[in-house]
């Protein structure tokens, strides 16, 4: 095993020493995983005895603000004397050897926002995993509330307005992170960001949890939105409001509210769901038999929308 590990070092060249290029096609996540994996696949020291693979568990602070001087703290195990911090495309300065399990570096982060990869490199050449350090731009905003809340989901859908209310915003390209959906935001003011695309049609009645994104990297809380359901119908009148089995079918007139396409006129009892015609979100037509009834008796007539909505009932009376 020992002459095969020394025939693939004699015959695979080391680039793991090579820094990090930025124009090669690779990113810095791949060039860290490479460096990586190579290291953990050829290196053997000299004394033929294979040392501890450094291991990073975590970086402190994490995330830091563009423009801080920080002491940035690696912490984990494996480390030894004159091992290297290192984050591709980016300068930090010397590292300083707290003990096996820290290191330490100045730090002045000068980087764009978004995601970089800390390393450790041993002075044997062994690199260790790569951990995410968050960059961003200095700004938490807060989410305090939202108007309208609770809203409520349009019969017909579509858009409804929103507006997040809070501290810290900024004009940096808002957007409204709502479930699995995110909606362009626009800068109001540090204390309001408006979403006149918000569509809760798409995420359904109940507490919705929505965050604003600020930038590429920094977030607010979440705020909790309640959204309920479309209205139901209303009923204002029904006329006539009975009909007579002798005189046959009757056509009703039933005038209200939050009336759709597909809307229902229903008679309890026997009669049931009668034929209807959608006039308007505020009329509705019906062809009523009252054959179908027991003569001197009230049954409630509502209307049912496709969504499952009812109304409540209001009397309509057969007579004989």
């Amino acid at each position: 095993m020992a002459r095969m590990v020394d025939q693939l070092q004699n015959t695979v060249p080391d680039r793991t020493n090579a820094p990090y290029n930025p124009d090669a096609a690779e990113t810095s996540h791949e060039w860290a995983a490479r460096v990586g994996q190579e290291h953990d696949t050829w290196h053997k020291p000299d004394d033929g005895v294979t040392a501890p693979r450094p291991v990073i568990t975590s970086v402190d602070p994490n995330p830091v603000t563009i423009g801080a001087s920080v002491t940035l703290r690696v912490l984990g195990s494996g480390f030894v004397e004159g091992a290297v911090v290192k984050i591709p495309t980016v300068f930090v300065g010397p590292t300083t050897f707290v003990s096996d399990t820290e290191l330490t570096v100045e730090h002045t982060v000068q980087a764009t926002p978004g995601l970089r990869s800390v390393l450790v490199q041993n002075p044997d050449g062994q690199f260790s995993n790569y951990v995410d350090l968050v960059i961003d731009e200095g700004m938490y905003p807060v989410i305090t509330g939202f108007s309208p809340d609770p809203m409520q989901i349009p019969l017909a859908g579509g858009y409804v307005p929103l507006t997040i209310i809070g501290t810290g915003f900024v004009d940096a390209n808002p957007k409204v992170d709502a479930g699995p959906y995110l909606f362009d935001g626009n800068f109001v003011s540090e204390t309001e960001i408006s979403c006149a695309g918000f569509e809760p049609s798409k995420l359904g009645p109940g507490i919705t949890p929505v965050q604003v994104k600020l930038g590429v990297a920094t977030y607010s809380n979440y705020g909790s939105l309640t959204i309920l359901g479309p209205p139901g119908p209303t009923i204002a009148s029904v006329v006539p409001n009975g009909a007579s089995q002798a005189a046959g079918v009757v056509t009703v007139v039933v005038t209200g509210a939050n009336f759709v396409s597909g809307s229902i006129v229903r008679v309890a009892g026997d009669i049931g769901e009668q034929p209807t015609t959608f006039v308007s979100a505020t009329e509705l037509t019906a062809q009523i038999d009252p054959a179908l009834g027991t003569p001197g008796t009230s049954s409630a007539l509502s209307v049912l929308n496709p969504d499952g909505n009812a109304s409540p009932g209001v009397a309509f009376n057969i007579s004989a």
